[in-house]
């Protein structure tokens, strides 16, 4: 895939070159005038500017320092922080905006601030770090150091449980929206991790899933949701009513 300087994406053969993906999955503006991608199967990221011109990449294959096994989530900050989720390797690490390694956190297990396959990653005002730890069904909260601060959820159908959660965003309330992926909906907690709502159900109708992998929200609280194998983009409110899709299956633009 490439990012084409129209904003939009392209798919193609894929490939390693500047510029050029292997399955990118996460995403992530700093609010500086750049955006990093995790570019997932070439085991890297690569930062672009916010109209898609490529300015530079880091990462290689590896268990190193500074080194990927399949990063699928990214997360920056106005300071210049970028965190990533380094999923295969079972933790998170933290670079500057010239792709300089600076620390890292999280080694494989299921206790506090271990990791089962991390994926989707999240900032709040304070610069916490939000980690949705996919094979340990829940979501672990970090201090911007990487220290461990809480957790929630565990495996389940149940409000506030969790089955394979990929992605995790903010509100500007601090509400926590989760992408719980096998469970086929999005959920919301508050800020202490307390179950809010759910949103959707397996499906694909208006408002139903089939595993959502991604989530986002805006300013005015609406929450987009990434419906992976319905292969389209969805919209509610903050109270999670549904409004709106987009997307469909193919190769087009606009098609996913």
């Amino acid at each position: 895939m490439q990012w084409r300087n129209t904003g939009l994406a392209e798919w193609r053969s894929g490939g390693s070159g500047s510029g050029w993906f292997e399955l990118p999955h996460g995403i992530a503006p700093d609010g500086r005038g750049s955006v990093y991608a995790a570019d997932t199967w070439n085991n890297r990221v690569q930062k672009f500017t916010v109209d898609g011109r490529y300015l530079a990449k880091f990462g290689s294959k590896g268990a190193g320092n500074g080194q990927f096994d399949r990063p699928a989530g990214v997360a920056a900050d106005a300071a210049g922080g970028v965190y990533v989720a380094d999923t295969r390797n079972d933790r998170v690490q933290k670079f500057n905006s010239k792709g300089a390694f600076q620390f890292k956190f999280g080694k494989r297990g299921a206790g506090n601030g271990e990791f089962d396959e991390p994926w989707g990653l999240a900032l709040d005002v304070s610069r916490n770090v939000y980690v949705a730890d996919t094979g340990n069904n829940r979501i672990q909260k970090f201090s911007p150091a990487g220290e461990f601060v809480s957790a929630w959820g565990s495996y389940g159908h149940g409000d506030g449980e969790f089955d394979r959660p990929y992605g995790v965003a903010l509100d500007g309330e601090g509400n926590i929206c989760v992408a719980d992926g096998e469970n086929h909906r999005i959920q919301k907690l508050d800020k202490d991790g307390k179950f809010l709502m759910k949103i959707g159900s397996r499906g694909a109708g208006g408002g139903q899933f089939e595993m959502p992998h991604s989530v986002a929200v805006d300013a005015g609280g609406n929450i987009f949701a990434a419906d992976s194998l319905n292969h389209r983009v969805q919209k509610f409110d903050a109270s999670g009513a549904f409004i709106s899709e987009w997307g469909g299956r193919g190769g087009g633009e606009g098609r996913f």
